[in-house]
């Protein structure tokens, strides 16, 4: 029997590597608490993604699932049993070569009272993939039966992180090039 993505990355990640739950530096999914930036690929739509995210698995480091609720009240997010709502704060994007760079900021805060009536509903799965802690590529799609559907992709990297670094762009190109 295959081990599903959440099984594969609880076998996979010793208790000494950044990504696993338990370690000091583990921060979860990005909704802003963190200051990551989203590096998106110009004129690249997630729906090319879907005959390549094969090729990815070998750089496979864990999955979160979620629940988005878009309302006239905003974006709410429900994970771990709690729910909040998105509180955006946004920034010019900065257009780079082929990428657009996205430093906003998303904070969320924790709701108690109750989700908006109205609101359209997805199940979002997002499949996290990177050969180092600077910079990950995020895949975040539904599942249309067993099929995994693109819905968005970006790279997610610390604030820090310098696209002139070669370190860095050697990373994001090994990423294109698998995309390609």
């Amino acid at each position: 029997m295959k081990a599903n993505p959440i099984q594969r990355e609880r076998h996979q990640i010793s208790k000494k590597h950044p990504y696993y739950k338990g370690h000091p530096g583990y921060e979860g999914h990005n909704y802003g608490d963190q200051k990551q930036h989203k590096i998106y690929i110009d004129g690249f739509h997630p729906k090319d993604l879907k005959p390549h995210l094969y090729k990815l698995e070998q750089y496979y480091r864990k999955a979160k699932k979620y629940t988005e609720l878009v309302s006239d009240q905003g974006i709410i997010i429900m994970e771990s049993g709690k729910i909040y709502k998105q509180k955006v704060v946004d920034v010019p994007v900065i257009k780079k070569d082929n990428f657009l760079i996205d430093k906003s900021v998303i904070n969320k805060e924790q709701l108690l009272s109750q989700i908006p009536y109205h609101h359209i509903c997805n199940q979002i799965v997002a499949k996290y993939y990177g050969y180092s802690a600077e910079i990950m590529l995020v895949v975040e799609g539904k599942y249309e039966g067993p099929t995994f559907e693109p819905v968005n992709f970006y790279f997610l990297a610390n604030e820090w992180v310098n696209l002139e670094n070669p370190i860095i762009a050697e990373e994001l190109d090994r990423f294109l090039s698998v995309l390609k």
